[in-house]
């Protein structure tokens, strides 16, 4: 992927891509939401499509599964609401530490 070249605020250019994922709101809480899915990804985030209520700045997990599962930590920036599926969609900045 590459730096994004258009006047927008995204550092990386991000690709449609449709992966299940789970999303955890609490470091303790064992059972994620498994009904999100990604709408696209880049280097540094996320978009999700998710049934749970979600705030800019909150903390959450992301769980991907499969042959190289992972779960990876990120930060709410935006959502807004997708009245079609009576769902949100979330963009997520992934946590690097």
């Amino acid at each position: 992927m590459q730096s994004n070249s258009h006047g927008d605020l995204r550092q990386w250019e991000r690709e449609r891509v449709a992966i299940p994922v789970g999303l955890v709101l609490k470091s303790g809480e064992l059972k994620p939401d498994i009904t999100t899915a990604t709408i696209n990804i880049s280097l540094s985030g996320v978009g999700v499509l998710t049934k749970l209520a979600l705030v800019p700045r909150q903390e959450v997990a992301i769980i991907i599964t499969g042959r190289f599962s992972q779960t990876l930590r990120a930060r709410v920036v935006w959502v807004r609401e997708d009245e079609s599926s009576n769902s949100v969609i979330a963009g997520l900045k992934f946590l690097i530490y």
